[in-house]
Order: C-alpha cells, then sequence, then structure tokens
C-alpha cells in the first residue's frame, strides 16, 4: 500500500507478458515535464529492456545455451582424441 505520496505515475496495462498484467512506474520529477507520448515511449522502451521477447534476457540465455554445447563437443573430440593416442602408443 502505497500512502501519502505525490507523484506522477505511468500505467502500461499491456505488458504482453505471461505473468505480468499491468506495470506501474513512477516518474522521475525531472522528467515531469515531458509529454505524456514520450513518458509512454520510455516505459515500454523499459519493459522491452527488462526481458520481453526479444530483450536481452532471452539473447543472452541463447548464448549461455550455445556456449555450453560447444565445450561439450570440444571435450567430446578431446576425450576421442586422447583414446586414439592412447591406443596408438600401447602397441
Amino acid at each position: 500500500m502505497i500512502r501519502g505520496v505525490n507523484k506522477q505515475i505511468v500505467e502500461i496495462s499491456e505488458t504482453e507478458n505471461d505473468y505480468f498484467e499491468r506495470a506501474i512506474l513512477f516518474v522521475r520529477p525531472g522528467a515531469i515535464e515531458s509529454s505524456e507520448s514520450e513518458l509512454r515511449k520510455q516505459a515500454k522502451a523499459l519493459l522491452q529492456s527488462m526481458g520481453k521477447s526479444g530483450g536481452r534476457a532471452r539473447k543472452a540465455k541463447r548464448y549461455k545455451i550455445k556456449g555450453m554445447a560447444r565445450l561439450g563437443v570440444a571435450a567430446g573430440m578431446g576425450a576421442t582424441l586422447a583414446l586414439v593416442a592412447a591406443r596408438l602408443f600401447t602397441f
């Protein structure tokens, strides 16, 4: 519950997110003079950067999975080469 606060807010009711139906953002005192359309544009940009589809969070996860796959392939190739080398030198 918020009481006794005198601030301008921007409410985004269409977050396009499966978990959250709306977002309420408090405007900084220095940005109150900005137009409503500019505030809404900045609010949507902020929400997009916080993990909405196509945001940074999903891209980072995709690159992490690719990196782990590459590491697994490299480890498998190294183990195979070590096995082949061991068999060649035992004869």
